[in-house]
């Protein structure tokens, strides 16, 4: 995939915009150098970077559902999603929610949080 100007990318390091290509590298908004193959995916919609066990508007993701994929049933006709969207469980809120692409306001990848954790006794 030919990365262009807008896009979101996944690296091991997290999730970031390109703000400007060359080859065979870019750079993401805070100016650093992105190179192509530390890429994990790339797309124009950031919610399709988003994994489970990512953490999203501070809440851990804990599905990710697809377009078209059916949730439940009402008297036997399937109900399926509209668009694709994440769910997360946010106790503060009730519970669980569902968030589409315009409703993400922060991402913390797994990746990062593993990196920033601090384990205690080793």
């Amino acid at each position: 995939m030919k990365l262009e100007v807008g896009m979101y990318v996944r690296t091991k390091n997290g999730i970031t915009q390109v703000w400007k290509a060359y080859e065979p590298f870019f750079l993401d908004t805070e100016y650093k150098q992105i190179y192509n193959e530390e890429i994990v995916k790339a797309s124009h919609n950031i919610i399709d970077l988003i994994e489970v066990g990512d953490y999203v508007n501070g809440y851990y993701v804990s599905k990710i559902w697809k377009e078209n994929e059916i949730t439940h049933y009402v008297d036997e006709t399937p109900i399926k999603r509209k668009e694709r969207q994440i769910t997360i469980q946010a106790p503060s809120y009730g519970g669980i929610i569902h968030l589409k692409n315009e409703d993400i306001e922060s991402i913390v990848t797994k990746e990062q949080f593993l990196q920033m954790e601090y384990k205690v006794g080793e």
